[in-house]
């Protein structure tokens, strides 16, 4: 994956900031030397890739094609070339003769590229630290990451630091010296048309060749080829594939399995029989067991940062051991299952409830007396767990007659202030097909998966995201929703397409466990921290934006075991608001927060 970093703008600021974007790569990559091109108006450089300069253009693309094909398509279509490109991609390209610069991502915002726009330039980078260090500025703290960072699908484009900004969802910029700078939006995402098949078995055939697809056709030769293997049905589901493909050309397939110690003090689920009955399957499969440290949450969290600036993901010490192991085993190419539950290998469990939503009772009925038989429980208990707790009557009857409140840690819980435009439950509830369009439309999902690939990049690493390929996701949204509970089962395509491919134990099993391997016991192991970040000695800034007694209540909470009041996943939540207080407290700075209760109080 390519290193880039830019800027527009007087030509005393370009070459300063050349100078420090050198420095940097230096640093960050010290592998890499930054190749770029530099005149009177901009510098474009780029570690770990190659610059174009054909004619009056130069380019540095990030995606599976040359910077010739997005040169040509420029010649043709000038910056209307956005609408002609398609999968995961960056791109930047300098018109030497117009003065003009078209920088661009895809319709995800799966490829990182961050901005900082001011008076004497405009700088970008597909790393944000680069981005900071090539602007030479001691970063001001941005509050309303904390909502993104919280509740999502509120703004991508933010970050931690005042003035810096994610391009992102379809987004470009495509201006000349001396024009206004703003964003601009090429045609965002949409399902494609698919012939729908007539049967059920057509539609489990056509899922089938539409997974197989999805990770074949990324498929690169002559490299080393990895996998995240969990255990579950998506990452099963795309090692098995892959080893079966690979195994035609004689080459190895390495599957990073994220374990414990045999002895973790703390009772799990054992996912190395999952794991090892996949390898049982294939034999080019070398597993590889990684046992994370037994350590707390927060370790390793300052580096962490440096990637994700919408602030880290409190499973960051996990997806920091697989690349770890990853790049020693020479792994270029890294596929995962993220992003399967959220479509290819969605639960079901709301179909029932949409079905009675629109009063279509015989096919709910029909849903819920398949889901019965299948777990093993009455029909009576199926309408209960599938319908009646689903419905917002019944969630006001018990708030009503058992005086019993349910809890959250939301951001208005918390925070002292409310982004202005944002209120609680602001976020339609669509149905299923439309929740996942928006996701990505709203830059979201893309947010998530640049960070990944922003992380990955620092190990000379590409991830591929097989389950959210775009055949496949068009696929799913023309398929019938009862089809996602084939059988009866949740995830029931997936099951039932993947039978004779991913080992029977895999595809039968119902015990797996969300979360990283060991989490609750990092948690515990992390109480000393909690307890200074909840109880602070000496007064902290963030005091003045953070109301910490109902995190305090959660906490206390959880100590005695008695938790049941609060909304699931809450102790998610939970540990984001303690990163969030930790990267304040700690790696950031207190010079971070001085200007952040005028920001606040200006906002509101």
């Amino acid at each position: 994956m390519a290193i880039v970093i830019g800027s527009v703008g007087k030509n005393e600021m370009a070459a300063a900031s050349l100078k420090r974007a050198q420095e940097w790569v230096a640093s960050a990559f010290p592998c890499e030397v930054l190749s770029y091109y530099q005149d009177e108006h901009t510098f474009i450089g780029v570690a770990g890739g190659v610059i174009s300069c054909t004619g009056d253009y130069v380019a540095v693309v990030d995606a599976h094609f040359s910077p010739e094909h997005v040169i040509d398509l420029y010649r043709q279509y000038g910056e209307a070339c956005v609408d002609q490109l398609e999968g995961s991609y960056s791109f930047v390209i300098w018109n030497r003769s117009l003065k003009k610069l078209l920088l661009a991502v895809d319709q995800m915002g799966a490829r990182p590229m961050y901005y900082s726009d001011n008076e004497d330039c405009f700088l970008f980078g597909s790393q944000f630290d680069g981005v900071l260090a090539a602007l030479d500025i001691q970063p001001v703290f941005n509050p309303d990451c904390i909502w993104e960072y919280i509740r999502r699908n509120i703004d991508a484009t933010l970050t931690y630091a005042n003035g810096i900004h994610r391009l992102t969802a379809a987004g470009y910029f495509y201006f000349g010296i001396n024009e206004k700078i703003r964003v601009r939006q090429a045609s965002g995402f949409a399902y494609r048309k698919v012939d729908a098949p007539r049967t059920d078995a057509g539609w489990v055939t056509a899922y089938q060749e539409a997974l197989r697809d999805a990770v074949t056709d990324t498929l690169l030769p002559d490299i080393t080829i990895g996998v995240t293997l969990s255990g579950g049905l998506d990452s099963s589901a795309i090692a098995c594939i892959l080893a079966k493909q690979l195994a035609r050309a004689g080459r190895t397939l390495h599957c990073f399995c994220a374990t414990v110690p045999e002895d973790f003090p703390d009772s799990i689920t054992d996912e190395r029989i999952y794991m090892q009955a996949v390898a049982d399957k294939y034999p080019n499969i070398k597993l590889h067991f990684i046992d994370i440290p037994d350590t707390g949450i927060f370790d390793g969290l300052d580096e962490a940062i440096k990637t994700e600036p919408t602030l880290p993901n409190i499973f960051h010490y996990h997806d920091r051991a697989i690349l770890e192991a990853a790049k020693a085993c020479g792994v270029k190419q890294l596929y995962t299952g993220y992003g399967g539950d959220y479509f290819a290998s969605w639960s079901g469990d709301s179909v029932a409830f949409a079905y009675w939503q629109k009063q279509r009772y015989r096919k709910a009925f029909r849903l819920l007396r398949q889901r019965a038989c299948a777990e093993g429980i009455s029909l009576r208990r199926s309408f209960y767990r599938n319908i009646v707790r689903r419905s917002n009557t019944l969630k006001w009857l018990q708030g009503r007659l058992r005086e019993r409140k349910i809890h959250s840690l939301e951001p208005s819980k918390v925070l002292t202030w409310k982004l202005k435009g944002v209120t609680e439950g602001e976020i339609a509830r669509l149905d299923h097909k439309k929740q996942m369009a928006l996701i990505i439309r709203n830059g979201s999902m893309g947010r998530i998966i640049s960070g990944i690939h922003a992380a990955a990049a620092r190990y000379g690493i590409e991830f591929r995201f097989p389950a959210l390929d775009l055949n496949l996701l068009s696929l799913l949204a023309a398929m019938p929703l009862e089809l996602f509970v084939m059988d009866g089962k949740r995830r029931g395509m997936i099951r039932k397409a993947m039978r004779g491919v991913v080992p029977d134990l895999v595809l039968d099993r119902n015990d797996k466990q969300a979360y990283s391997p060991g989490y609750h016991h990092r948690f515990k192991n992390s109480q000393q921290t909690i307890c200074e970040l909840l109880y602070p000695e000496t007064p902290q800034p963030y005091g003045q934006f953070l109301n910490l007694q109902p995190l305090r209540d959660y906490y206390h909470q959880w100590l005695s075991g008695t938790t049941s009041q609060y909304v699931p996943g809450s102790d998610i939540r939970f540990m984001q608001w303690m990163t969030i207080l930790l990267i304040l407290r700690g790696k950031l700075g207190h010079e971070l927060l001085y200007d952040i209760w005028p920001n606040v109080k200006a906002a509101q």
